[in-house]
């Protein structure tokens, strides 16, 4: 908020030094405030309304040796023009009663060295145009449904990979292709069916089938 000084003879005491230091306290009735001024450009001042303004025109240094607590009962608004550096030398808790929204213009890198925990009670929703998720072990633990919906679905894996599921349903709205590089086994220890609105193929250089039950085929 702009300074104000509207200080009438006598009110005002100004003590005024040499080199251009300035100090003034005002006891204008509706009007009182007290104003330090040094010759660099910086200055604090306090309006009648307790509101206060403090220009740096250089550097500033906070130290503090033992605790300290900062409380605003009303909005803040903090902004850096520069780079910003936040050092926590022990834990650090953000608690956030409403909303948090974060706007970032560019990249994010997330680094921690032990683990990483997300909870959320209700949906967690991630868009990317590309998504890599690389890992040297993967498990996924789903206790209701799970559903998968995508245009295109690619997944590679370089060693063993195993679904376990109480229902697992995959459906495609084009075509599907499974590849293997060695075995591709499905194990199912209820009822297991293969549904085909046209032709059903296999080909293998062998086929083997193993049944307690009758088989009866219909060509």
């Amino acid at each position: 908020f702009p300074v104000t000084n509207n200080a009438p003879y006598p009110y005002n005491r100004v003590m005024k030094t040499k080199n251009g230091h300035v100090q003034e306290f005002d006891d204008t009735p509706g009007n009182q405030r007290y104003h330090r001024y040094h010759p660099s450009g910086s200055f604090v001042e306090c309006d009648s309304e307790g509101n206060e303004v403090r220009k740096i025109v250089g550097d500033k240094f906070s130290i503090i040796e033992k605790d300290g607590n900062v409380f605003i009962a009303g909005n803040c608004n903090i902004t850096v023009e520069g780079s910003c550096n936040i050092r926590v030398m022990n834990n650090c808790n953000l608690e956030v009663d409403g909303s948090l929204r974060a706007n970032i213009k560019n990249d994010i890198d997330m680094i921690a060295s032990g683990c990483f925990n997300l909870n959320v009670k209700e949906t967690f929703k991630i868009r990317a145009d590309n998504m890599l998720i690389e890992t040297t072990k993967f498990n996924h633990k789903n206790i209701g449904p799970m559903v998968y919906e995508t245009n295109t679905l690619d997944t590679t894996v370089l060693d063993a990979h195993t679904s376990k599921a109480t229902t697992y349903g995959l459906k495609t709205i084009g075509s599907s292709t499974f590849n293997s590089g060695e075995n591709f086994n499905i194990k199912s220890t209820g009822k297991t069916t293969f549904n085909a609105g046209d032709e059903f193929q296999v080909t293998a250089s062998k086929l083997a089938v193993e049944t307690n039950l009758h088989v009866k085929d219909k060509l």
